[in-house]
């Protein structure tokens, strides 16, 4: 019984995945050759861009951060992608989506851990009553 445990407790690990939020980047256009912030998203949102824009993702370079396309290359901060869009000559556009946001949720992601607890619960009770069992027998 306790291997079974054990077993179980092994696989329903390994089904969850640790997942991080994407790092900011900046996104352009090339047709308008416009520039924004952008955040991919994280383990529970995607942020998809509108058609035609591209989205440039931080390097590391050396002690600092840059970001670089074909328009160039400058150095990035978070909360500072404007200044890195005016480096690469590009004009910067506060809203591309035109509010609101765009955002996809994966409703899923929350099922995940629900299925989890309640499977815990089941094999706790379960493990319960079989100890009260053993005791009630002898």
């Amino acid at each position: 019984m306790k291997k079974d445990v054990f077993i179980l407790f092994l696989f329903l690990l390994s089904t969850i995945s640790l997942a991080a939020p994407a790092p900011w980047g900046i996104a352009i256009n090339p047709q308008t050759e416009e520039c924004t912030a952008y955040w991919p998203g994280d383990e529970f949102s995607h942020n998809s861009l509108p058609e035609g824009w591209v989205s440039y993702r931080q390097e590391s370079n050396g002690d600092h951060q840059v970001i670089i396309s074909e328009y160039g290359e400058c150095v990035f901060e978070v909360g500072n992608e404007e200044e890195c869009c005016k480096k690469l000559g590009l004009p910067y556009i506060d809203d591309i989506y035109n509010n609101p946001k765009k955002t996809e949720f994966n409703e899923f992601i929350l099922i995940i851990p629900i299925i989890i607890i309640l499977t815990l619960i089941v094999i706790s009770f379960k493990l319960f009553l079989n100890k009260k069992l053993k005791k009630n027998s002898k």
